[in-house]
């Protein structure tokens, strides 16, 4: 009997408010999908992200599905179990998208007489190594791929110790979605040093990106980003993210932006007195009650609305010393 495998999908569909949490949804691994009009996982995420998800759904009354399903096939199962990541210009890992166990190593010498390539199966101890001149320096994986495709067949007959086929196989199918996203990052990178040339230095970039604090302003300083929050440079993967966030948002690039009241204080912390105890509760929603604010927190298991009003200020202050 054939082995039958099962992929656990979250399915969140169109609600109130959903669209605040694309951000968090995304960098958890959800998808929205305009067909069916939700935020679903359209490949494996790991028992960590599932639980962060369900966490903000229900601190948020957001309403969920999850659903076991089976892979269609082995190309599906394939794409939704594994990725290739670059560690490098010149290494890239075929990892386990659940929990980052790296199966393939496969990582190339740079060398005047030739170029090595070494291709470590991590899983089952095995390696082999062949020399050929990289052709594609932009594109070295696809470089190592088009010369394995060629060698296909006598790769596989003069390979003992290596698996050739398991590997080619997961290579082949993988390589489609890491050559589109490489295609995106080029084309964000592209958009940073465009705007980095027209700037001039010291200029203000954005400010209120979600993942800092929305108080934070961005400046452009000797072609690297600053932060007012640290008075110090952003490092690569918070740089990423600001390019990336101005690249799909380009009408903040240059314009001061007025952070709304969710953008100010949600997620942020407020004290709040519990079965006698003082504690600290995340904020889940604010609005405007007669001029004050209306705070309601998440307790871990409900929302709750707080039996007073903040002015602005004082929520603030409060938010502030709480972090």
């Amino acid at each position: 009997m054939q082995k039958k495998y099962f992929l656990t999908r979250v399915y969140i569909y169109k609600q109130d408010k959903l669209y605040n949490f694309k951000s968090e949804l995304q960098e958890l691994g959800l998808l929205w999908s305009n067909k069916d009009n939700c935020y679903f996982n359209q490949y494996e995420i790991s028992q960590n992200n599932v639980d962060a998800i369900a966490w903000i759904c229900k601190k948020n009354d957001f309403k969920y599905e999850l659903k076991k399903e089976e892979y269609e096939d082995i190309t599906q199962r394939i794409q939704s179990q594994n990725k290739i990541l670059a560690l490098n210009d010149f290494t890239y890992a075929i990892l386990n998208r659940k929990d980052d166990k790296c199966l393939y190593l496969i990582a190339v010498y740079k060398d005047i007489l030739g170029d090595t390539v070494n291709i470590i199966d991590n899983k089952n101890g095995q390696h082999f190594a062949f020399s050929s001149k990289v052709s594609d320096q932009k594109n070295i994986i696809l470089s190592i791929y088009t010369y394995l495709e060629k060698k296909e067949e006598e790769l596989n007959k003069s390979l003992r110790d290596f698996d050739f086929e398991a590997f080619f196989l997961k290579m082949s199918i993988l390589l489609s979605e890491f050559t589109s996203a490489k295609e995106i990052y080029g084309k964000i990178n592209k958009f940073k040093f465009y705007t980095i040339s027209k700037l001039s230095d010291n200029s203000f970039l954005c400010n209120s990106v979600r993942g800092f604090f929305p108080e934070t302003r961005f400046f452009l300083t000797k072609g690297k980003i600053t932060s007012t929050f640290s008075q110090n440079y952003l490092n690569k993967e918070q740089e990423n993210k600001i390019w990336k966030f101005l690249y799909y948002n380009r009408d903040r690039l240059a314009n001061e932006h007025k952070p709304s009241l969710w953008e100010l204080f949600v997620n942020g912390r407020v004290h709040v007195s519990q079965d006698g105890f003082e504690t600290k509760m995340p904020i889940c929603d604010v609005k405007w009650n007669n001029g004050n604010i209306l705070v309601t927190v998440f307790n871990g298991e409900t929302k709750v609305s707080l039996n007073r009003t903040f002015s602005k200020e004082e929520l603030w202050a409060e938010v502030l010393a709480n972090r």
